[in-house]
């Protein structure tokens, strides 16, 4: 049996679980809200382009309900750094409007009459932005470059003082030598969180220590499947300052790496990773 993890739920006030059987099918289904009349060119940075044809560029999605009318969605672009055409890595945000979205999935989707195609969201959709506001200038050494995954996690996922601090969003960086990003979600400022560790990052993700004081992290690179380009599960483990700035307050400064070494699979074991 597949089942899924609380998740939040549209009113804000109720959290959604589903399992699904072997054999069976949980009558979801999935639509686009940013159609092919919906542009984010020139939204994200100087240069960059999007259209209906070039849907392999979105990668990462981070969701976080910003207030009671407003679901921000946080978007991807997974492009790296071109001087020369004025293109840098970014990702942008949509604004959509709650109640607007829910009307629209009540009466919408049910009643559609095309084929399963539902009809434009165009009071849906608010507004297109740059997904950051600001970056802080004492974290960064590097520009952003090619954002993969990406994910939003809310303060205290894990119960009260367990998980993150603050309500954040973790986006890779998927090239060589690259870090993990973190965005403050109460500014939207950018944050470069160089401690854990430099690679080619596909996922970060946050699991539950069981404490209040730490925050601990998987996180894996996009990597082949031969011995010449593979790499490990990687495991951070931080401490978490209240007093400290915004990655020191989430445990993102600090903390100690470790690399799963499943050669032999009865003795498999977390070591601790030296200078990566």
């Amino acid at each position: 049996m597949l089942s899924a993890s609380a998740s939040w739920a549209l009113d804000g006030g109720n959290d959604v679980y589903f399992t699904v059987p072997s054999g069976q099918t949980t009558g979801w289904k999935a639509f686009e809200i940013i159609t092919d009349d919906d542009t984010l060119g020139g939204l994200a940075v100087g240069g960059f382009t999007w259209d209906a044809g070039n849907h392999d560029d979105w990668d990462g999605l981070g969701a976080y309900r910003q207030s009671e009318s407003v679901l921000s969605v946080f978007i991807n672009h997974e492009v790296g750094i071109d001087v020369a055409n004025d293109i840098i890595g970014s990702f942008s945000r949509v604004d959509l409007d709650v109640a607007a979205l829910k009307d629209w999935i009540a009466l919408g989707i049910p009643n559609n009459t095309n084929s399963n195609q539902v009809q434009r969201p165009s009071a849906v959709v608010m507004s297109f932005g740059l997904g950051w506001s600001s970056v802080d200038s004492a974290s960064v050494t590097t520009a952003l470059d090619n954002p993969c995954s990406a994910n939003a996690w809310l303060a205290n996922t894990f119960g009260e003082g367990r998980g993150f601090a603050d309500d954040l969003y973790l986006l890779g960086e998927e090239l060589e030598a690259g870090s993990i990003w973190v965005m403050d979600l109460s500014d939207n400022k950018l944050y470069q969180a160089v401690d854990l560790g430099a690679g080619r990052w596909e996922n970060a993700t946050p699991i539950d220590t069981g404490r209040t004081d730490t925050i601990a992290l998987v996180i894996s690179e996009d990597r082949g499947p031969v011995p010449s380009d593979s790499s490990p599960l990687y495991l951070y483990v931080g401490e978490k300052d209240p007093a400290g700035n915004f990655l020191e307050r989430n445990g993102l400064s600090g903390g100690k790496i470790y690399y799963w070494d499943c050669t032999d699979l009865g003795g498999a074991i977390w070591h601790i990773c030296g200078d990566l």
